[in-house]
């Protein structure tokens, strides 16, 4: 398939998958954000 040696090519890219890994990472940290500010929580002092 294509598609999927397409894939392949790209995800073997060190510099390519660290961004795809860096673009995961912010989407998440920014969703427990967003959690965290929903809930009212605060940080310990």
């Amino acid at each position: 398939d294509d598609n999927e040696e397409i894939f392949k090519r790209i995800l073997d890219e060190p510099t390519f998958r660290q961004t795809v890994l860096d673009h995961y990472a912010e989407r998440l940290y920014g969703r427990l954000r967003a959690e965290h500010d929903q809930l009212g929580l605060t940080e310990a002092p």
